[in-house]
């Protein structure tokens, strides 16, 4: 399953930056754990802004839960998940 995650992600004022960027380095490492089992398929983010955009390949909802909940940075982040459907696929289905 496809889901697209938006992350608005935001350095709380009791945290300094060296503790936020020893946050950011063990999300890197997270991702870079999701490309190499091939879950996590793309990563964006929006210029000028703390938002990242995710695109992940998964079983289910339960798996991306259980990906995501366990991200560092998930408890800095405002987090929007969107199920997608490749609509090519289906249009591929109804030219036969």
């Amino acid at each position: 399953m496809l889901f697209l995650v938006k992350f608005d992600y935001c350095q709380p004022s009791t945290m300094n930056d060296e503790e936020w960027g020893q946050v950011m380095a063990r999300e890197g490492e997270h991702g870079n754990d999701g490309i190499r089992q091939g879950k996590l398929k793309e990563l964006y983010l929006a210029a000028g802004t703390n938002t990242a955009f995710c695109l992940y390949d998964v079983n289910d909802a339960g798996e991306l839960h259980q990906m995501v909940s366990t991200l560092p940075l998930f408890r800095y982040s405002q987090i929007t998940m969107y199920p997608l459907i490749d609509l090519g696929e289906i249009k591929r289905r109804n030219m036969r």
